[in-house]
């Protein structure tokens, strides 16, 4: 598996994601924009089920809303720390790292839209230097967001 990249494109990309999520062995570290998406939540809850290490961050602004899921989220034992938009700005990052094994990075929110009816861009690598550098990148956005 190491050094495999892909590049996935289209409508309903979303469920490619899910796949990914749903082959997490260990740990799932995700950096959003928003969470309104059904299946995405289903995913996290059911890896969280399945016993694996979850731990987001999403925009602050974003999570405020009233259609985010990250309530249920957190009431589902996921590690979850909000991103202070007032202090760091917009927080639009799509990053994914499934078990410090796989990246995908995209232009993909987890929200109904991104579900339903937008074209996306996935791109997926298990390349060992991208993978080192999105690992500090996530430790960096998880100490600026602080705790849950």
């Amino acid at each position: 598996m190491a050094n495999e990249q892909e590049l996935i494109t289209g409508y309903h990309s979303i469920h490619k994601l899910a796949e990914v999520i749903a082959s997490a062995e260990y740990n799932i570290f995700i950096v959003g924009y928003k969470l309104t998406s059904e299946k995405a939540l289903e995913s996290l809850i059911t890896a969280r089920k399945r016993g694996i290490e979850i731990k987001l961050v999403f925009d602050g602004k974003e999570a405020r809303e009233n259609n985010s899921l990250l309530p249920i989220v957190m009431e589902n034992d996921i590690e979850t720390r909000i991103w202070d938009t007032r202090k760091n700005g917009k927080l639009h990052t799509k990053m994914y790292i499934i078990d410090e094994k796989i990246l995908v990075i995209g232009s993909f929110n987890l929200s109904e839209s991104a579900e339903k009816s937008n074209y996306e861009l996935i791109f997926k690598s298990s390349q060992d230097e991208l993978l080192e550098q999105a690992l500090k990148e996530w430790e960096k956005i998880w100490r600026s967001a602080g705790s849950d």
